[in-house]
C-alpha cells in the first residue's frame, strides 16, 4: 500500500542485460550490463500538500409491483473516483525519453517504444501526489423482474449494463510515455450480465430449481515485450500495450446449473433432504485466461471454466 512506499526495508529485484561471451549459459559478473537501479523507500516521498482521495456515488432505484405477484425494478448507479494518488519519477522527466519506431522481433508487430536517457539510468525521486489522470468512473444500470412464488413456481431475472472506466496503471510512473493506452476499461469491466433463476414445485414434494448466467468476457490487455533481441534499451526490456483494453475480449460465459431436492419426514423430529446438484449442465468450456502477449504463444489458454459437475448430498434436520 501507500504507507509501504516510503518503507526503506523492501524486497527489490534488478533487470540487466546479459551477454554470454563464453557460451557456458552461466551469468558471470563481467557479462552483465549496468544496473537499472533500485527504487527503495528512501527514494520515495509524498507531496506535503497531498489530499485524501474520495468517491462520489449516486444510486437511484425504483421498484413497482404489477399484476399481483410480479415485481419489476430499475436502478442506476454512478461512482466517481477522485483525487486518486499516482507516482511520478521526478528524476526522469517525460521529455528525457526518446521515441523509437521498431518491429518487435518475436511478434513482428511495429510499435513505438520510448528509450530512457542513458545518463538517467537508475535514478529515482518518486513523488506521490494527487493525479487527476488516475481518476475514474463507473456507470451501471440494473433491470430486474421477480415473479413471486404462486401456483407452484417462481422466477427472478435481471440484466446489468455497466461501464467501468479509468486509468489502469495506477502504480505506473506517470512520467513514463511507454504506458500507452493508459486510460480505458478496467480489467473487470462487463458490459452485459444476465441472470435468471427459478423454482418449480414438482409432484411428490420434489423441488426443481436452476439458474442461468451470461456475461460478456473480460477485456484483454494486449501487449508486446520489446527486449534486447529487438533493440538495445536503457531499461533493458519494455512491455508495450498495443491497443485499448477491451478491443479484444475473452470469450463470453454462459452457464446453467440445476438442483433437485425433496424433504422426507422420518419422524416428528427428524427430516431428511436428499439433494442432487448439476453444475454447468451443458459442459460449457469458455477460456477464462490466456496469454495476451503477442508472439507464438498468443492466446494460448491457461485457464478454462470447470466442466460439468454432479454433486449428491443429504441434509438431516432434527
Amino acid at each position: 500500500g501507500l504507507p509501504g512506499a516510503v518503507n526503506p526495508i523492501q524486497l527489490k529485484n534488478d533487470t540487466r542485460s546479459w551477454t554470454d561471451r563464453n557460451n557456458d549459459l552461466i551469468p558471470q559478473l563481467d557479462e552483465l550490463g549496468p544496473s537499472t537501479g533500485y527504487n527503495l523507500g528512501t527514494t520515495n516521498r509524498y507531496n506535503p500538500d497531498l489530499k485524501r482521495p474520495y468517491s462520489n456515488e449516486l444510486n437511484v432505484e425504483i421498484e413497482r409491483q404489477i399484476l399481483g405477484d410480479i415485481v419489476v425494478n430499475v436502478g442506476y448507479f454512478h461512482r466517481d473516483r477522485l483525487r486518486t494518488i499516482g507516482r511520478r519519477n521526478m528524476a526522469v522527466p517525460r521529455e528525457s525519453y526518446t521515441p523509437l519506431q521498431v518491429t518487435e522481433r518475436t511478434s513482428g508487430r511495429q510499435v513505438t517504444v520510448y528509450n530512457q536517457a542513458p545518463a538517467l539510468r537508475g535514478l529515482f525521486d518518486v513523488l506521490y501526489d494527487n493525479a487527476p489522470e488516475n481518476d475514474g468512473f463507473y456507470n451501471g444500470l440494473d433491470l430486474g423482474f421477480n415473479k413471486r412464488m404462486s401456483k407452484h413456481w417462481m422466477v427472478m431475472a435481471g440484466v446489468t449494463l455497466e461501464r467501468n472506466h479509468g486509468r489502469q496503471d495506477l502504480t505506473g510512473d506517470l512520467n513514463d510515455p511507454n504506458i500507452q493506452y493508459s486510460r480505458g476499461l478496467f480489467q473487470n469491466d462487463v458490459p452485459v450480465a444476465l441472470k435468471t433463476s427459478g423454482v418449480y414445485e414438482l409432484p411428490w414434494g420434489i423441488n426443481l430449481s436452476g439458474n442461468m448466467r451470461h456475461f460478456t468476457g473480460f477485456p484483454e490487455d494486449t501487449t508486446v515485450l520489446v527486449g534486447p533481441n529487438t533493440v538495445a534499451l536503457t531499461q533493458v526490456s519494455q512491455s508495450i500495450r498495443v491497443e485499448p483494453r477491451g478491443k479484444t475480449r475473452y470469450p463470453n460465459v454462459n452457464m446453467t446449473d440445476l438442483s433437485l431436492k425433496k424433504i422426507v419426514r422420518l419422524s416428528e423430529r427428524f427430516t431428511a433432504e436428499p439433494v442432487m446438484d448439476i453444475f454447468n449442465v451443458f459442459n460449457a468450456a469458455p477460456i477464462q485466461l490466456w496469454i495476451s502477449q503477442l508472439g507464438p504463444t498468443y492466446h494460448r489458454p491457461s485457464s478454462i471454466l470447470g466442466g460439468r459437475l454432479f454433486r449428491f448430498g443429504l441434509n438431516v434436520n432434527f
